[in-house]
């Protein structure tokens, strides 16, 4: 599953990719192939996200339109 609303959320944020992958402990590499959809992110990952952003995990999935906080 490609997640483009993950690098737009980092972005707003105005967090590097660095500064994302520190985060959550794991490498860009890693950040890039999930926002891609080369491997799967891990539940525990897109709760934390989720939680850092202030926004649902159905936003960052794709499943919910609406912005966070909208």
């Amino acid at each position: 599953m490609v997640l483009p609303i993950i690098e737009a959320e980092r972005i707003k944020h105005r967090m590097t990719r660095d500064d994302l992958a520190q985060k959550l402990g794991v490498s860009k590499r890693t950040i890039s192939n999930w926002q891609n959809g080369n491997t799967e992110l891990p539940l525990s990952k897109l709760i934390t996200l989720a939680e850092m952003w202030g926004c649902t995990t159905d936003y960052l999935l794709g499943l919910e339109t609406d912005q966070p906080g909208a």
